[in-house]
């Protein structure tokens, strides 16, 4: 992944509201923020890229760049999003990360977060057992990170 296809896709939302400040209101965040990540490439907290993209309407993995359909994916009605949660999990997998003495980067950090955030949240409606759900992902991150790199290398393929 690429900051420059952030800051891209940035533009292009901001292009299709009224303003800066437009999307700036409606995200909940400032002006300056969105035209920092504009001028140096900077890349969001994930909050501020679902706020950011629940904002303009498009889709948090076309925003970022994982995918080129900027949809957003079909909710369920009673749900709403809990950044809770997906701070929870992105510490989650931070120390998942560090206890494997592996890196991840922001940006992988965050389409990581909000893919196991959606699965979770479309797999289980209730909070206490979703706290469940993550020990249970963090656990397959765990095992995932344990394997040798060529052995990783082949199960991304068959994915």
């Amino acid at each position: 992944m690429n900051n420059d296809v952030f800051k891209n896709r940035l533009s292009v939302v901001i292009n299709s509201e009224d303003s800066l400040n437009s999307l700036a209101k409606k995200a909940g965040v400032s002006e300056g923020l969105l035209r920092r990540y504009l001028k140096d490439g900077a890349f969001p907290r994930l909050d501020t890229a679902v706020a950011i993209a629940n904002a303009a309407s498009v889709s948090l993995d076309w925003l970022i760049g994982l995918t080129d359909d900027p949809e957003p994916h079909p909710k369920k009605a009673e749900t709403s999003f809990d950044p809770s949660l997906l701070d929870h999990i992105s510490k989650e997998i931070s120390g998942v990360y560090l206890k494997a003495d592996s890196r991840i980067s922001g940006l992988d950090l965050v389409s990581l977060s909000g893919k196991i955030y959606a699965d979770i949240v479309a797999e289980v409606d209730d909070p206490i057992e979703r706290m469940g759900a993550v020990k249970m992902k963090m656990a397959e991150l765990k095992k995932e990170l344990s394997k040798p790199a060529l052995e990783q290398d082949r199960s991304k393929r068959r994915a």
